[in-house]
């Protein structure tokens, strides 16, 4: 699955390594939330950079990265950002 948004001509990465491991899980928000137990509004929010992830509690960090069967602190990496 390419983790890579189009719209119209142009071309957007992922915003965030939740977005992409989520994108590359094939899940939707929604289907992250029900796996995690993690609201969808705070994985939104997270996903919009209106908060930040290394402010989410450590229960719902982990419970996120199990979920995505990625490491807690793959997460927490600062994310690229492209030109």
């Amino acid at each position: 699955m390419n983790s890579i948004k189009k719209n119209e001509d142009h071309t957007y990465p992922p915003s965030t390594w939740l977005n992409y491991f989520r994108s590359r899980a094939g899940l939707t928000q929604a289907e992250l939330a029900k796996l995690s137990g993690v609201n969808s509004r705070q994985i939104q929010r997270v996903e919009l950079g209106t908060s930040l992830i290394g402010n989410l509690t450590a229960k719902n960090l982990f419970a996120l990265a199990d979920a995505l069967g990625v490491e807690a602190r793959d997460l927490l990496r600062p994310y690229p950002l492209f030109c």
